[in-house]
């Protein structure tokens, strides 16, 4: 009994993982779907163990051989019928067993959690908030993937650079926070919002691309103009970063920049908007 009730009891607490897991835990981690399998796995397979080790152990083995009956049974037969449920209830030992019987009662409860939860997914608050940030704050300085501060006169007319937020050079950082500063011809007509977020013709833009979530790494100077290596998205760089060519539908996002008293550049803000590729809730 006490094996039955261990298998019982660790479905139920693999239930309410399921359902603690899938409502605290930060989806697209690696983490996260790791844990809703193993917490799912554990609520079935102890419930089937000890529905096996219930079998084995509390309910009589025994082979019966019965004529078939007719398609509708006489009252005698529907009374018999009835007293073998009672029978059978009666020897699985749940009218004896209160502990085990309540168990029960609470894995199925676990398993209706289960079945409730993607239902609920369905009304809960998403996307989660950290698909809105990155590692961008105001006055964070720009610095090179090598952790360099990048300077004022550091880009040649026409040059481009992969710069992270200082302090933040990790992997992790440079899958959402990776940008691209440029130094566009002065005089180049460009809109006054990109202007604004510029400073002394230097832009940076997202390079995550907004498509499927590739890095863009290959600028064409003379059309100013950003391409994706994946597959051939190009932004304009005279008009916010919008998609000219490509499947991408949407601008990559800018990040605005100023320069200290040092000559350092540095970040205003974090981007205005998601950076990388659309999610669903997002038209």
């Amino acid at each position: 009994m006490a094996g039955i009730a261990a298998c019982l009891s660790l479905s139920l607490v693999g239930a309410v993982a399921f359902a603690v897991v899938n409502f605290t835990g930060r989806t697209g981690t690696v983490g996260y779907n790791a844990l809703l399998g193993l917490s799912l796995g554990l609520a079935i397979i102890a419930a089937g163990i000890g529905a096996v080790l219930w079998d084995k152990r509390l309910i009589p083995q025994e082979e019966a051989v019965e004529e078939r009956h007719p398609m509708v049974s006489p009252g005698a037969e529907e009374a018999a019928t009835q007293q073998t449920v009672d029978r059978v209830v009666a020897e699985t030992g749940l009218r004896q067993l209160p502990v085990l019987r309540r168990l029960v009662l609470a894995m199925l409860g676990g398993f209706g959690v289960i079945a409730v939860v993607p239902l609920l997914n369905l009304v809960r608050r998403a996307p989660h908030r950290d698909l809105f940030t990155t590692r961008w704050s105001p006055g964070a300085r720009l610095v090179t993937p090598e952790g360099r501060p990048v300077r004022l006169g550091d880009l040649a007319i026409g040059g481009i650079l992969t710069v992270l937020p200082e302090g933040h050079l990790g992997l992790d950082a440079q899958a959402d926070s990776a940008a691209l500063l440029i130094r566009l011809p002065p005089g180049l007509a460009t809109p006054p919002r990109q202007a604004a977020a510029g400073y002394d013709n230097h832009v940076a833009f997202s390079k995550i691309c907004t498509h499927a979530g590739c890095t863009v790494s290959m600028y064409m100077s003379q059309p100013h103009q950003l391409q994706c290596p994946c597959h051939q998205s190009v932004f304009d760089m005279t008009d916010l970063a919008r998609p000219i060519f490509g499947p991408a539908t949407r601008a990559l996002p800018q990040l605005p920049v100023t320069v200290d008293a040092d000559g350092c550049f540095r970040a205003r803000s974090d981007f205005p908007e998601p950076v990388g590729p659309g999610f669903w809730s997002r038209s």
